[in-house]
């Protein structure tokens, strides 16, 4: 959350977290719920002359896993968890009251988050994966790091 939020162009600072954005392989399932919590203190970007506020809030989230879909997006076809997340906001005093809103986000193992919409609306895609190569062999394979032999310095 925190980094979509950067992405936005204001300035993020994560007063507090708690939760799991995504859990467990074992809670990812159809059916599986579970909820997080971020406090942060964010300002717009700097103008110059203008002013910049900094703004406290709290994003608390319910997500539940409502299925698995094939999703199509930029990046390729992908079998995902389609889950829908409630993200309530509000003032970070005790007791305020809050705005929700609904969004639907498609996890895909192995890949990560490949699209999230809010009102229909797509507000993040997944434009292109990108995997090492799988046929670079570790050092110590390749014939090993030489160790250098180090003297030991008087006291």
């Amino acid at each position: 959350e925190g980094t979509l939020l950067s992405a936005s162009g204001m300035d993020v600072q994560v007063v507090n977290a708690e939760g799991a954005a995504v859990p467990a392989p074992s809670v990812m399932v159809p059916g599986g719920t579970w909820k997080n919590s971020l406090s942060v203190k964010l300002q717009p970007p700097a103008r110059k002359g203008g002013l910049r506020p900094t703004i406290a809030t709290t994003f608390d989230k319910e997500a539940t896993v409502v299925g698995e879909e094939e999703i199509t997006v930029a990046a390729g076809t992908f079998k995902a968890l389609k889950i829908k997340n409630i993200t309530t906001a509000r003032a970070s005093r005790p007791g305020a009251e809050g705005r929700s809103m609904e969004s639907f986000m498609w996890f895909a193992p192995d890949v990560g988050i490949v699209k999230l919409t809010t009102d229909g609306e797509t507000n993040l895609e997944l434009l292109k994966v990108d995997r090492p190569n799988a046929k670079v062999k570790p050092a110590a394979i390749q014939g090993g790091a030489k160790k250098k032999a180090v003297k030991p310095t008087k006291s």
